[in-house]
């Protein structure tokens, strides 16, 4: 095998790294929405697929 395989040898494994990260942003308060009294609330809607 060549350097760049040995190095590349494994395909990237989403579940070891996003696991670790999304724990992170949970812990973190990342998905906890700051509300602001003051300010008129509003949606963003998505546009269909």
């Amino acid at each position: 095998m060549t350097d760049w395989q040995t190095i590349f040898a494994k395909p990237y494994n989403p579940k070891s790294t996003e696991t670790r990260i999304y724990e992170y942003w949970e812990n973190t308060g990342y998905f906890t929405p700051t509300i602001d009294k003051n300010k008129t609330p509003f949606v963003m809607i998505m546009p269909p697929p």
